[in-house]
Order: C-alpha cells, then sequence, then structure tokens
C-alpha cells in the first residue's frame, strides 16, 4: 500500500544514512522502525498505581462530619500555626 507521510528534511536525510549504513531500503527502514514501535506499545502494560490508603478511624469528630472539599479548602483558610 502506498502513502504519502510528511516528516522534516533533517529526519529524513538521518534515516537515509541509516538506511545506508546498514544496506537497506528506507522503505524497510521505516517498516522495521514501525513494527518495532508497534510491538513495544503492545507490550507496555498498563500503570498502576498501588493503593497506600490506611485504615479509618484518624479523623476527628469535626472532620469527619465535613466533606474532602470543606478539608482541603479549610486548610488553607486559617494561618498555618
Amino acid at each position: 500500500m502506498k502513502t504519502t507521510v510528511d516528516i522534516t528534511d533533517a529526519l529524513l536525510e538521518q534515516a537515509k544514512e541509516l538506511a545506508h549504513r546498514r544496506g537497506c531500503t528506507l522503505r524497510s527502514l521505516l517498516e522495521q522502525a514501525l513494527h518495532q514501535l508497534l510491538k513495544d506499545d503492545a507490550d507496555r502494560k498498563a500503570f498502576s498505581l498501588r493503593d497506600a490508603s490506611v485504615g479509618g478511624g484518624w479523623l476527628t469528630e469535626e472532620a469527619s462530619a465535613r466533606s474532602m472539599t470543606e478539608l482541603i479548602h479549610g486548610t488553607y483558610d486559617r494561618p498555618f500555626p
């Protein structure tokens, strides 16, 4: 299949030089690069953040009666001691 791709002149020159050094065509070099990129992407595992939460029971009665938004904004309403 033929397609047209716009790439910078400098990148094209580097790719041509690499293809020449490897003794292959620009087409095969680009195909190899795309295959490798697609393989790397397929092999990449999704990032998962471990659960680092702690058990409950540490909030005061005043804090547990408030919403998270109130707790966050309340932290900045008064000067830090």
